[in-house]
């Protein structure tokens, strides 16, 4: 079973079934299954470009005995999909996306995995070239720089830095 604080329920002759009620005031009587944990994570690096979405498998234990809600977040973006694929895994797809170190948070029946152990990294940027590579050391020179893993489009757009100042970024 997965969840926690799960109300208790009692079936009585005839297959009525009641929940178990307390006297006014007093605790209620409820169970908790023991929290999802996590043991791996394949890949922890993205392996692809971000705005593909990454494949990722997910072992641990406590994931329950039958299908049920599942989410995934890396950082704090949810994955596209997260599917129960039996107590010790979950297959999700990872949201398009950039950073380093992300924690994975796993959640199932809505019961959290312990603190988070592991972490996700998207692929580094990769710059294929700076043009023009040679500018004037006065006044504004427009520089176009191409390469991939900037981060997914839409997304904040990435700050580009030189020794000596930073650059303003106008399209990603």
């Amino acid at each position: 079973g997965v969840g926690a604080t799960l109300p208790l329920k009692v079936r009585l002759g005839g297959g009525v079934v009641r929940d178990v009620s307390t006297p006014p005031g007093a605790t209620p009587v409820v169970f908790s299954f023991h929290p999802p944990t996590l043991s791996s994570i394949t890949p922890t690096l993205s392996q692809a470009f971000p705005t593909l979405g990454v494949q990722v498998l997910l072992r641990g234990e406590n994931f329950g005995s039958f299908a049920t809600e599942v989410t995934v977040r890396v950082g704090e973006t949810a994955a596209i999909a997260s599917v129960w694929s039996g107590d010790g895994a979950i297959s999700c797809t990872v949201a398009p996306g950039a950073g380093a170190g992300l924690p994975i948070y796993v959640r199932v029946a809505n019961q959290d995995a312990l603190p988070p152990p592991f972490s996700f990294s998207y692929d580094p940027p990769m710059i294929t070239s700076v043009r023009p590579s040679l500018g004037p050391a006065s006044g504004i020179t427009v520089v176009s720089v191409h390469g991939y893993n900037f981060g997914p489009p839409g997304g904040s757009p990435p700050t580009l830095s030189l020794s000596r100042g930073v650059l303003g970024v106008s399209e990603v």
